[in-house]
């Protein structure tokens, strides 16, 4: 397979809907509902904007594939291998208005980090670049699951009155691990596909926290997966609400009830050693230059918006007015 269009992102959403809760309401239609149709759109057009004509820089030709993906799985080797990652992502980030921060060029910058660093992973080294050719090759769209729930901070996953408070292993059998727990907060995970699960603590991990050292990747509906979102922040009137109403990524916990987890998603197994190291695959700069770069589209959509106001009110024609949008407004650069 190769990079697909918006068409076939929502085919493949409505086939595998989430287990998805906002309040007391189950969702089972992510594309037609309400609550979650604008942004399942928006990401649509994102797909369709790399099939375009005209923006064949948007896609590569991989030498270990069967055909165009997406440049957000292009590992940069070069500068001019740079610059294509960053017009990859202004034009994404241009098509948001910079409102959209966990796109799928997000948590897939993150993966081509873990495929280049693969050897950190030691003897499932070759399971996380088999995942990032699978997600490259399917152009899935993934969300990441990284933080602990907001219980008692000050115990670790070992000490808090449930032990499955914090998602952790309750099992290992002949087909995976099954885990039990919650993690957060997986920003856009009701549109995604798969879920990147892994423990992001600026605190060590210690040995009897062993259960809770592990970083996997599973579909978002995987059997005992469940969703649960905040409130939507608009509804679905465009007019008075042109941006909620489009760009709401939608926050969610995600809850894990005896979910099983094949070996060959299982990246970290219990390894705290290696947990305490993660930072080393630096995935950071990855997803930091995307970030910086709609950052940059969002300031330039302030900034514009601001110089309208400012004609519609007929202020821009005061020279402190003029010096102030001035010193604000961006490059585009």
């Amino acid at each position: 397979m190769t990079a697909r269009n918006g068409a076939a992102y929502l085919e493949r959403l409505r086939a595998h809907s989430p287990e998805l809760w906002v309040g007391s309401e189950k969702i089972v239609d992510v594309v037609g509902h309400p609550a979650t149709s604008g942004a399942a759109a928006e990401i649509a057009r994102l797909y369709d904007l790399q099939c375009e004509d005209g923006n064949e820089d948007m896609l590569f030709e991989p030498t270990d594939g069967d055909g165009p993906v997406g440049v957000q799985f292009l590992e940069p080797r070069s500068r001019e291998d740079l610059e294509q990652r960053h017009a990859m992502h202004k034009k994404w980030a241009d098509s948001t208005l910079g409102m959209m921060g966990r796109t799928t060029d997000f948590v897939s910058a993150m993966l081509v980090a873990w495929n280049a660093n693969a050897d950190f992973f030691g003897d499932n080294a070759d399971k996380v670049r088999d995942y990032f050719r699978h997600v490259r090759d399917n152009d899935l769209f993934l969300s990441h699951a990284i933080a602990d729930p907001p219980v008692d901070r000050s115990k670790p996953a070992s000490q808090q009155p449930d032990p499955y408070t914090y998602l952790g292993v309750k099992e290992q059998t002949a087909e995976g691990l099954i885990v039990s727990g919650a993690k957060m907060l997986a920003t856009a995970a009701p549109y995604s596909d798969e879920i990147l699960v892994w423990p992001f603590s600026l605190r060590k991990f210690a040995p009897e926290e062993k259960p809770y050292a592990i970083a996997f990747a599973i579909p978002t509906d995987a059997p005992g997966v469940r969703l649960i979102c905040r409130e939507p922040f608009g509804g679905g009137n465009a007019f008075d609400q042109p941006l909620s109403s489009r760009f709401d990524e939608m926050d969610a916990v995600v809850v894990f009830d005896d979910v099983l987890v094949p070996w060959d998603r299982v990246f970290i197994n219990q390894d705290y050693e290696r947990v305490n190291r993660i930072w080393e695959i630096n995935s950071n700069a990855f997803t930091g230059a995307q970030t910086s770069v709609r950052l940059m589209a969002k300031l330039q959509f302030v900034a514009g918006l601001a110089k309208r106001a400012t004609e519609v009110v007929k202020t821009d024609q005061f020279p402190q007015v003029r010096d102030a949008s001035g010193r604000s407004a961006p490059t585009s650069n």
